[in-house]
């Protein structure tokens, strides 16, 4: 399963992702963001994967000119009160300071706020990381309350929030990408049977009757 649009995919993590991955988290240039620095093994890895491996989180692997570059993900997931917790990181450093984590980030907003039909979520920064927080803030997030003191500062977007300051960040995206381009997710054709992805199919739908649908040899594709 994958998301694409604005020139960015989200391939739906797999286990032949993981070795990749771990190098990427152990990474010293990753690492000193993280609340979690401790060197993370290939057990560690795995055990990870099967703790996540289910339709509370959902984690992609992000693709840009053809190369896998980074990591994006909705994590706990909570279907009763539509809220999850939203992460990424950008492992190729030749695009920093370039648009692409803005991309990956508005990409993510569609997805949580329009394909899933999410009502909040929330993300956790380094206090420290000065700059993120005014990414965030750009996106639409605000702080939490009693958040001042924590090392690891939580911050929430509404989907109200979110579309407030949606417009603007189109824009300035138009400058570098075809915004008016459709995106699309493809649930391919060995995935049609996995109960996971049938699952957030199924919840899609519900808040997404309208989506147009097309049934293709490259997998069920929806519109959006």
């Amino acid at each position: 399963m994958y998301f694409a649009k604005y020139g960015i995919i989200f391939h739906l993590l797999k286990e032949s992702d993981l070795e990749m991955v771990r190098q990427w988290r152990n990474a010293p240039h990753i690492v000193e963001h993280m609340e979690y620095r401790e060197h993370i093994t290939p057990e560690m890895q795995k055990k990870w994967f099967e703790s996540i491996n289910n339709v509370h989180h959902l984690y992609c692997v992000v693709e840009y000119n053809h190369e896998k570059i980074g990591l994006t993900n909705a994590k706990n997931l909570d279907f009763d009160s539509w809220t999850g917790e939203a992460g990424i990181f950008l492992y190729d450093k030749k695009y920093y300071r370039t648009p692409v984590t803005a991309i990956m980030a508005i990409l993510g907003g569609e997805i949580f706020f329009h394909l899933l039909n999410w009502k909040a979520g929330f993300a956790h920064v380094l206090k420290e990381n000065r700059v993120q927080k005014v990414f965030m803030q750009m996106l639409g997030y605000r702080i939490c309350p009693g958040q001042e003191d924590k090392i690891n500062q939580k911050f929430v977007i509404t989907r109200e929030s979110y579309h407030r300051k949606r417009g603007v960040l189109l824009k300035l995206l138009s400058v570098v990408v075809n915004t008016k381009e459709k995106g699309k997710l493809v649930i391919e054709p060995g995935e049609l049977n996995d109960e996971r992805i049938r699952f957030w199919e199924e919840k899609m739908l519900k808040g997404n009757p309208d989506l147009v649908v097309e049934d293709t040899p490259e997998g069920r594709i929806y519109y959006y």
